[in-house]
């Protein structure tokens, strides 16, 4: 990953169009030679250079940086700063392979000279550079979603009318006739207010036009959701022959729907200590070093080597050896051509046998993580994804099939789902009545999911005791503290809690960005942890936990008894 960082309204111009002769972070003189003027630019190095793959020192510029109330009077707005980046990224990544994106930071709240003409020009240049505007707006009043570019022209921000000079109170204010009404404050709330608004329509007709979002972040959580995105997963977007059925078929794509979120591996690095080595051997007569006397090249360059010997300990010829099978006490010859032999030549294809009832099968029996699949740019495979998703859908029914994931592998039986969280987003959109929502979930393509299902003998069958009696008051026990346990709303919201283990690492990494010495930062703590049973559901369930401690009492045990010895 490569990034750069254009900061707007800084007391510091120096940028890749612009660079001072002198190193001094002095603010410069309203000059009309100097493009850009208040925008600075740090490249991924944290220095002045363009996109580039980022060091802990651009993360320590950042930290340095800080607000000042005279920024409102300097130039450097938001469009000059994409104007900036825009250019940064095109010299960097032009007729190479990047996946581009521009997130915008901004209250929106200051003046904004536009150039029609030129931000168009830009514009077009992001399109072409398929290169998204993603803007985060701190306390937005509109926000709005566009999945592609479009070809409506940039929209100019339209100038504010003066009002003259005897004109009455304004129409939004709240003062009576006979009140004064000239509270300065008050004016320049709605003068801010306007712009705000006015510079959001702008941010939107331009995301409009590369494609993106402008989103009205309230929270900071909200913010860090949106930057942070969605992890992606190394099989993307994957070629498979889809069967829907007999001399039916088209090309789809797959991808890794769900997969597990780890701290990267350290990296390693060996520095050599001669005073803690020895070169030479212990004896004379020893030919051999031990581990605690090896070099550190010679640990670097150690080798394991497989070698095999007959019953006299000498080394057979690899014409002589030979593969077996264990059966007994006897051993079933297999070669490794033999091996290729069983395996099924098969393109990477997916293949409906039929249709079941889906109640047949449990979600206990599902293997290994899901897939989604979709019709990915072909709007005809779209089209057959989404009307088979609809129609499981409907039925309540699972297609199973045959899958072979990899080009000549073994396959795989699986359940084809519905993505059910599609049709649920669909049926929640703003206040809309449910047939409207309806309508509005199929302007959008609905996917798969596949599960993988286990063969014969894969399932393991728990050994159980029966019950000696049954108590329905023990019964209504538990029904009671289940109930009282009940979490309502988005109460431990697996949408909202984040990794404690990814969040301690990235904590621990920013803080020893600043100061390496710095201690480890612990994610969870017992005040405040998210993956607690909230405080009120606890002490409303208060009475719930006696009765099951009473019904079901567990007596004491002696862990000197059944320690093992």
């Amino acid at each position: 990953n490569e990034v750069g960082v254009v900061i707007l309204k800084s007391k510091i111009t120096r940028h890749h169009y612009y660079e001072p002769d002198t190193d001094d972070d002095e603010a410069i003189d309203d000059d009309e030679g100097v493009p850009f003027q208040n925008i600075l630019e740090f490249g991924g190095s944290g220095e002045v250079e363009m996109v580039a793959r980022p060091t802990p020192s651009l993360l320590r510029k950042i930290d340095r940086l800080q607000v000042n109330k005279e920024s409102e009077s300097l130039r450097g707005d938001f469009c000059d700063g994409i104007i900036v980046a825009a250019d940064s990224l095109h010299k960097r990544t032009v007729k190479k392979k990047y996946q581009r994106r521009i997130v915008l930071i901004t209250d929106a709240e200051h003046r904004v000279e536009v150039d029609g003409e030129q931000l168009s020009e830009v514009l077009n240049g992001l399109c072409d550079l398929e290169c998204t505007l993603e803007v985060i707006g701190l306390d937005f009043g509109k926000q709005a979603k566009f999945s592609k570019p479009s070809a409506l022209a940039v929209k100019k921000e339209p100038k504010e009318e003066k009002e003259d000079d005897g004109s009455e109170t304004d129409a939004g204010s709240d003062t009576d006739a006979g009140e004064d009404s000239d509270d300065d404050d008050d004016d320049g709330e709605i003068d801010t207010a306007l712009i705000k608004s006015q510079n959001e329509s702008l941010l939107i007709s331009m995301t409009e036009k590369t494609g993106g979002y402008v989103m009205a972040a309230k929270e900071l959580k909200a913010i860090f959701a949106t930057l942070l995105g969605k992890r992606k997963s190394k099989s993307t977007r994957r070629k498979v022959d889809f069967q829907i059925a007999p001399g039916v078929s088209m090309e789809c794509r797959f991808s890794l729907l769900l997969s597990k979120a780890t701290v990267p591996s350290l990296k390693k690095r060996v520095v050599p200590n001669d005073s803690g080595y020895s070169q030479k051997p212990k004896d004379d007569d020893d030919t051999k070093k031990s581990d605690d006397d090896a070099s550190p090249e010679d640990m670097l360059n150690m080798k394991k080597i497989e070698s095999h010997f007959d019953a006299e300990d000498e080394e057979c010829e690899i014409t002589n050896r030979g593969q077996a099978y264990k059966y007994g006490s006897g051993l079933v010859p297999m070669s490794a051509y033999d091996m290729g032999g069983l395996t099924t030549i098969s393109d990477v294809k997916l293949k409906i046998i039929g249709y079941i009832p889906n109640s047949r099968v449990s979600k206990a029996l599902y293997v290994g993580p899901p897939y989604l699949l979709s019709g990915a740019d072909s709007r005809k495979a779209c089209a057959a994804v989404s009307a088979l998703a609809r129609g499981l859908e409907r039925t309540n029914k699972v297609a199973i099939a045959n899958f072979v994931q990899m080009k000549n592998r073994d396959p795989s039986l699986v359940g084809i789902f519905p993505n059910v969280t599609q049709f649920r987003e669909g049926k929640t959109v703003g206040k809309m009545t449910e047939k409207e929502a309806e309508k509005a979930s199929y302007e959008n393509p609905v996917d798969l999911i596949i599960f993988k299902l286990p063969y014969m003998g894969d399932v393991a069958v728990p050994t159980r005791n029966p019950f000696e009696e049954h108590d329905e008051s023990k019964e209504k026990v538990c029904d009671d503290l289940i109930d009282a346990l009940t979490l309502e709303g988005d109460q431990l919201d697996y949408n909202r809690i984040a990794n404690p283990v990814i969040r301690s690492y990235w904590k621990t990494v920013v803080a020893r960005v600043k100061d390496p010495e710095h201690e480890l930062v612990m994610a969870r703590n017992e005040k405040d942890d998210d993956m607690a049973t909230p405080k009120a559901v606890l002490e409303g369930a208060k009475g719930a936990l006696d009765a099951f401690y009473e019904s079901f009492p567990l007596p004491e045990v002696d862990k000197r008894k059944t320690a093992k010895k």
